[in-house]
């Protein structure tokens, strides 16, 4: 598999709101830049508000009354599904066909930065288990992907953007039978591409989204590492060795945890005022580079287009939205985007795809029981960047019935207590 390096897209004039006002020209012109700079994948959303834009109409002391558009207008379809938007992403795709660049589809976007998206006939409701939105959401994955599965550059479907934010589960269970609903909607509708999860915030056995299901459920796995306190990477500055290597970390924990591979769908410096842009580009050619020769399958940046100057939700209470970019204000590519042309280049001159599995010698065995989940991650962070400091390859798996029984058939266990948050 090509190693998918690219960045995360939403237009540079609106934003989240691209689809409802939608600029063939300006999404033309972003494109074009993207391609310039080397750009080959983009993961893009259908926001979810858009594509099935419907309310739910109430009569006589509040009795429902069925549905209809945002017009006033009866739904002209069983799914609710605006065609107008399946014709505008289909250019939309055809446009980044033309300038060489594969999409990877994040289906049901109803969560982005910060706020949700969900159709007007939804709100108010649990997104990951009320029986209406879940009747709603496979509508409107049978009609998209029956819409769109025809552009022949999508690659990959991925089941929406950090789906775990779109509501309260109340265990495991449901976020299980979630998790597989979706992904059986989707491959229902099209049995022929991956599906990738789309979800940051995992952990095993820990919480109510572990790793281990996710690995059941979907093709590829994926990690948004930022240097941030999610995973106790917000201690030490952005180009010292924990923080650069954390991503790594977490992706090999991901992969070690759920038997199938990962793709760093998401990673950034948040602001300016986070690292200047030569630090950015620095943090972004460490990461690609050790994503690559770990094995990870992809590597994106978030985000391709400049926003800083949008003034809509979410970019007018979230700073850390407004300012991501792989270009300037004015269009000038910023450092980070030399960086991924230059490292687009350097692994397309390689004669391979792919380099060897990392020969292991050590296993940070971590505990089943059901303490904390960052407890768990410190220690098998910790072991995995102390490890590559000592010259010594860590897998970080949960301990199995195999090893408990023969544990001197690996050559060395490292046993490692859990540590105090923002130690190492």
């Amino acid at each position: 598999m090509e190693f998918m390096l690219g960045c995360n897209y939403w237009d540079k004039k609106h934003g989240i709101d691209m689809w409802r006002d939608f600029d063939l020209e300006g999404i033309k012109k972003d494109v074009k830049m993207l391609e310039d700079i080397g750009i080959k994948y983009m993961r893009v959303f259908p926001n979810w508000r858009d594509f099935q834009p419907f309310y739910k109409v109430y009569a006589y002391q509040g009795q429902e009354k069925g549905y209809c558009d945002y017009n006033e207008q009866p739904l002209t379809n069983v799914q609710g599904i605006d065609y107008q938007q399946i014709e505008n992403f289909k250019q939309f795709a055809a446009v980044c066909e033309e300038h060489g660049i594969k999409l990877v589809v994040s289906i049901l976007t109803g969560w982005m930065s910060g706020r949700l998206y969900l159709p007007r006939g939804l709100e108010g409701k649990n997104a990951l288990y009320d029986p209406e939105v879940l009747m709603w959401a496979s509508r409107f994955i049978k009609g998209f992907v029956e819409g769109v599965k025809d552009c022949k550059n999508i690659v990959m479907w991925d089941l929406g953007n950090e789906s775990n934010c779109l509501g309260a589960v109340n265990n495991a269970y449901e976020a299980y039978v979630w998790l597989t609903y979706v992904r059986n909607a989707i491959y229902a509708a099209d049995p022929t591409r991956p599906i990738s999860s789309g979800m940051h915030g995992l952990a095993p056995y820990v919480g109510n989204w572990w790793i281990q299901h996710q690995g059941e459920i979907v093709d590829y796995l994926t990690p948004h590492s930022y240097a941030s306190p999610s995973v106790n990477n917000d201690f030490e500055p952005i180009n010292q060795m924990r923080t650069t290597l954390l991503a790594t970390a977490q992706c090999m924990y991901y992969e070690d945890l759920s038997g199938k591979p990962t793709i760093l769908q998401e990673q950034g410096t948040f602001s300016q005022a986070f690292a200047n842009a030569d630090i950015a580009a620095d943090y972004g050619r460490i990461n690609i580079l050790s994503s690559f020769v770990h094995g990870v399958k992809g590597w994106m940046w978030w985000c391709g287009a400049n926003h800083s100057e949008l003034m809509q939700p979410p970019y007018c209470h979230g700073m850390m939205e407004r300012d991501l970019s792989l270009f300037t204000p004015d269009d000038k590519p910023r450092p980070i985007a030399h960086t991924m042309k230059e490292m687009r280049e350097l692994i397309e001159s390689l004669p391979f795809e792919e380099l060897p599995k990392r020969d292991i010698d050590a296993v940070c065995v971590l505990t089943s029981s059901q303490e904390t989940r960052q407890e768990r991650w410190n220690c098998a962070s910790a072991s995995f960047v102390l490890g590559k400091q000592a010259g010594i390859e860590v897998s970080l798996p949960l301990p199995t019935t195999r090893q408990r029984l023969f544990p001197f058939r690996i050559p060395i266990c490292i046993f490692c207590p859990a540590l105090p948050a923002g130690r190492l």
